[in-house]
C-alpha cells in the first residue's frame, strides 16, 4: 500500500505541479522551507484544505502520526508548475 508522501507527490505529479523523481521530491521535502512552499501551493489551489499543522502531521515522514486526518487532496488539474524549484 502506497504510503501518504507518495500520495501526495503522485497527485503533485499527476497535475503538472511537479516533474522531476519521487526521490528528488522526497529529498526536496526534507527541507522546511519546501514543506511551507508545497502547502501553500496545494491550499491555495484546493488541494489540500486541512491546517498546515495537519498537512505536516500526514506528510512529513519525520513527524508522521498514524492519528493524522485524512486528506482532502482532489482530482483538480492545473497548469502551474510552480513547486519545481
Amino acid at each position: 500500500m502506497e504510503n501518504d508522501i507518495q500520495k501526495l507527490y503522485d497527485v503533485l505529479s499527476r497535475d503538472g505541479y511537479y516533474t522531476k523523481s519521487f526521490d528528488d521530491f522526497v529529498k526536496q521535502f526534507e527541507n522546511e522551507e519546501y514543506k511551507k512552499k508545497v502547502y501553500d501551493v496545494t491550499s491555495r489551489d484546493g488541494l489540500y484544505t486541512n491546517s498546515y499543522e495537519d498537512f505536516i502531521s500526514k506528510y512529513d515522514v519525520k513527524k508522521k502520526d498514524s492519528s493524522a486526518f485524512q486528506n482532502s487532496i482532489s482530482q483538480k488539474t492545473t497548469e502551474d508548475s510552480v513547486l519545481e524549484s
